[in-house]
């Protein structure tokens, strides 16, 4: 059930978190955007991550077997291109969107 928009405000004006954390947490629009974007940055990160390995280890990369292959690197380089994303998308909606 959805809260009223006098019901959002005022668990808002009494929220005692601080300003970066306060609409991503109190806010339900923002909140929402933010958990949809975060389940899409899995989804995004994928392609990425394959497209930073190829290009930074570009001769070498077609050249790997099964158990050659930086299972590693490729998950670090997808766990930061995951959190750039989600990073890049809550201060993209903290700084430019309009929630009031």
């Amino acid at each position: 059930m959805l809260n009223s928009k006098s019901q959002i405000c005022a668990n808002y004006d009494e929220s005692n978190l601080p300003w970066p954390l306060r609409p991503v947490i109190k806010l339900d629009y923002c909140w929402r955007l933010t958990y949809t974007m975060w389940k899409h940055s899995f989804v995004l990160a994928v392609p990425l991550t394959g497209i930073h390995f190829i290009y930074f280890n570009m001769p070498a990369c077609w050249s790997y077997t099964r158990h050659t292959f930086p299972k590693l690197l490729v998950a670090i380089n997808y766990v930061a291109c995951v959190l750039l994303i989600n990073s890049t998308n809550l201060a993209y909606s903290l700084m430019f969107e309009d929630y009031w």
